[in-house]
């Protein structure tokens, strides 16, 4: 799996993207979200 943004990119196996994905997504570490509520674009 290639991931990437602009001109930096990783290749990944597909399994552990997907493994490291799973956790991410799992985690109920919430700590800064709130200040991300501030931001304007």
């Amino acid at each position: 799996m290639l991931v990437g943004q602009l001109n930096k990119f990783e290749l990944w196996n597909e399994q552990a993207w997907l493994a490291k994905e799973n956790e991410w997504l799992n985690n109920d570490d919430n700590d800064g979200f709130e200040e991300l509520t501030t931001l304007s674009f």
